[in-house]
């Protein structure tokens, strides 16, 4: 694995290394749009454990609330959750 190129990866495992390559970077601020929308189950509980208990200001946009209950940790601030054209905030 270690060998192989990025190109050669699924979609949720280049997902995964670029969440982990700007996690690195130690951001004052994460805003994510769809975050989840090309990621399998695995890889959507794997990221939100690791986004649990943020050391940025973590905004999130998601068509998922299951995930937006998860992320955060106590001080979220706001998640937004759309559909069908209605959106509810979280926070």
């Amino acid at each position: 694995m270690q060998a192989k190129k990025t190109r050669h990866f699924s979609g949720g495992w280049r997902m995964r290394m670029a969440l982990i390559q700007v996690l690195h970077m130690d951001p004052t601020i994460l805003l994510f749009d769809g975050l989840t929308d090309h990621l399998d189950l695995e890889a959507s509980d794997w990221l939100e454990e690791t986004l649990m208990n943020p050391d940025c200001i973590l905004v999130v946009v998601s068509h998922s609330p299951d995930f937006l209950n998860g992320v955060g940790g106590p001080d979220v601030i706001i998640s937004i959750f759309l559909n069908s054209r209605k959106c509810r905030v979280w926070g």
